[in-house]
């Protein structure tokens, strides 16, 4: 019998080099998410918007999942055996709650927070 463990092993963060960006498109395919941990940077609250998606933007809605951090703190989401994505994996930074399915992300605007997400495709 042979036993395999997977994890991930891969992984994205929203740094461009310049700015930590309020969006991240963590994979354009089906993936697991692993682990994600998020350091606000400022004393903003911020929402941690989840979509399954292959090519999110600033007007994707009907997120599948949020997570609030508050300002000045950290805050990491383990995911055990992994949280299937099956088109993709876009996580964007929002100063609000989602009302109805069809909210869209109010920018949270660069700098506000650092993501790092641990996945496999």
């Amino acid at each position: 019998m042979i036993v395999e463990i997977q994890g991930a092993d891969q992984n994205a963060t929203n740094n461009n080099g310049t700015h930590w960006k309020s969006a991240v498109q963590v994979s354009a395919k089906s993936c697991h998410l692993y682990k994600l941990s998020l350091s606000a940077l400022t004393q903003t609250d911020v929402y941690i918007w989840f979509f399954d998606l292959a090519a999110g933007s600033s007007l994707s809605a009907a997120p599948v999942m949020v997570r609030y951090c508050p300002g000045g703190s950290a805050d990491t989401w383990d995911f055990v055996g992994g949280s299937l994505f099956t088109n993709g994996l876009y996580i964007a930074l929002s100063s609000a709650l989602p009302v109805t399915p069809a909210s869209t992300v109010t920018d949270s605007g660069d700098d506000a927070a650092i993501i790092r997400a641990e996945y496999r495709i």
